[in-house]
């Protein structure tokens, strides 16, 4: 993979941008290693690889199939990956389906909240509740105290004592969220 001459083809420059060689990335679902687009990705961590192509910004893994098929794919279908590796392009790792289809795909490896394989349906003491959880602008004390104050003092003066919105202290309150910590 090295650099790509400016009178190369988009194909070219393309394909130049993708790393083949690397066997590092290996998925349970594919038998192939992944072929990894080392260009510009949507986003720092876990987004997709995005590409310009004819003056528009595309998704890499969605240009791959153009390029190996021929055309673009209808509108209503989602160029998905086998292989579950977002920056993969290589083109036997990629197939198409309509968006049920995909949440389908999604649900039967395991990687929703809503298919038996994953992890936290198998044990949900896996999962970060309360203070535990990467976001949580409460501890667990805060969200006991809104609870127990809830109904007695105005959710706007809730709200601003642990600087939260009244929506989120009316949730707590009704235990639609932070029932994991009840009564701590």
């Amino acid at each position: 993979m090295g650099r790509t001459p400016r009178n190369a083809s988009p194909e070219e420059r393309f394909w130049g941008r993708v790393d083949r060689e690397s066997t590092a990335i290996l998925s349970p679902h594919v038998d192939t290693p992944c072929w990894i687009w080392r260009g510009r990705p949507s986003r720092p961590v876990g987004g997709y690889g995005i590409a310009i192509h004819e003056g528009r910004r595309v998704v890499a893994h969605r240009l791959s199939w153009e390029m190996t098929h021929g055309a673009r794919p209808p509108a209503n279908m989602e160029v998905c990956h086998r292989c579950d590796v977002s920056m993969c392009v290589r083109p036997d790792h990629l197939f198409l389906a309509d968006h049920a289809g995909n949440m389908a795909d999604m649900v039967a490896k395991g990687r929703s909240n809503r298919g038996d394989r994953n992890p936290l349906r198998r044990d949900p003491s896996l999962a970060a509740r309360g203070e535990e959880a990467g976001r949580a602008k409460l501890t667990n004390a805060d969200a006991d105290t809104i609870r127990r104050s809830f109904g007695t003092v105005p959710n706007a003066v809730l709200a601003e004592r642990f600087g939260v919105s009244p929506s989120t202290v009316s949730r707590i309150g009704h235990q639609r969220t932070w029932r994991a910590v009840a009564g701590q």
